[in-house]
C-alpha cells in the first residue's frame, strides 16, 4: 500500500519509493542508499531529523504529482508547515523503510 500524507490545502500526495526514485534522490542530494547498511548518519536518519532534507527528498518524490498539478516547489513547500510536515516525514519514513 503506497504512502500518502495531505498537505494544509487538501492535496493528497503519494509517497514512491523504488529503486528508480531512491536513485534520482540519491544524484540530486549526493547522498547513497546503500554505502552505510546501518545509516548510522546517511539519509534515512537525514530523513527524520532534517526537516530541509525531508523537504527535498518529499519535493523529488512528487515532483512529477506537483508539475502536473501546476504546483512550484514553493508551494509546495508552503503547504508543508507543523503538523503537515511531520504526516510527510512519516509517510517518507515508512515508504522508504
Amino acid at each position: 500500500m503506497p504512502q500518502t500524507f495531505t498537505d494544509t490545502e487538501g492535496r493528497d500526495w503519494i509517497v514512491r519509493v523504488n529503486p528508480v526514485t531512491l536513485s534520482n534522490v540519491e544524484a540530486q542530494l549526493g547522498v547513497s542508499f546503500s554505502d552505510d547498511p546501518e545509516d548510522t548518519g546517511g539519509p534515512i536518519i537525514q530523513i527524520a531529523t532534517d526537516c530541509m532534507f525531508c523537504f527535498r527528498v518529499l519535493w523529488i518524490l512528487c515532483e512529477k504529482q506537483a508539475i502536473e498539478r501546476g504546483v512550484s516547489s514553493e508551494d509546495f513547500g508552503d503547504a508543508l508547515v507543523g503538523d503537515t510536515l511531520g504526516k510527510a516525514q512519516k509517510a517518507l519514513c515508512g515508504a522508504v523503510c
